[in-house]
């Protein structure tokens, strides 16, 4: 469901007489729409985790559909919108790199600034069909405020020697499940004897010694 500050940035920038301040509405614009992408994305991790602790596959499959789904609909649905609402972005470099400043400035202390520089990117690929231009999928280095909200975000176990069945047992309580495993020791021992199987198979040849970094929103 589209939120109030999307339909006000629509607003604001239907509102605006000059260029400089629809490039800067506009801006405003795609960071709310980028905004509402983004909460609905963070919302998958949580019916994922529901669907494993219902033993849903089906309901797995569907949430994992939806997600990879989810970016293109926004992009499908917004660039044309954006591109009635602002139609000098079609193919005007200037403005676009006068919004990808201001855009930019928007995002660099957040944690998923890497993320919101590439929607804005697939939006004017949108827009400008054939007329638009390659650019570099590349971000500047985290500033500090996004490194700590990085930090904040990641649970790093250190690996010593082997992924041993104490290391897995860790790494498995981090999601928080409402419903307990059946067995935890075994299933750890599996996943333990499992992980050693590849190793030493040389699929996963260097990856010793390695530090396990356990993401918790990913789940």
């Amino acid at each position: 469901m589209e939120s109030d500050c999307v339909r006000q940035c629509y607003a604001r920038l239907a509102a605006c007489t000059d260029d400089t301040r629809r490039t800067e509405a506009a801006a405003q614009l795609i960071l709310a729409i980028f905004d509402d992408f983004y909460a609905e994305l963070c919302e998958y991790p949580f019916r994922a985790k529901r669907a494993f602790e219902a033993m849903d596959p089906q309901a797995s499959i569907r949430v994992s559909k939806e997600r990879l789904g989810l970016y293109s609909r926004y992009i499908a649905e917004y660039g044309p919108r954006i591109h009635a609402a602002f139609s000098v972005l079609t193919d005007n470099e200037s403005i676009w790199e006068a919004l990808d400043r201001l855009y930019s400035a928007m995002i660099v202390d957040r944690y998923e600034a890497d993320i919101a520089f590439s929607f804005v990117h697939s939006l004017r690929r949108n827009i400008a069909h054939g007329m638009w231009r390659p650019v570099a999928y590349s971000f500047p280095p985290a500033s500090p405020r996004r490194s700590m909200s990085l930090a904040s975000v990641f649970r790093r176990l250190p690996v010593r020697q082997r992924i041993d069945a104490e290391l897995v047992a860790h790494a498995l309580r981090v999601p928080g499940f409402a419903v307990p495993f059946r067995d935890e020791a075994v299933d750890a021992e599996r996943i333990a004897a499992r992980l050693h199987q590849q190793m030493d198979g040389g699929a996963f040849h260097g990856l010793l010694p390695v530090a396990l970094d356990v993401v918790k929103a990913a789940f």
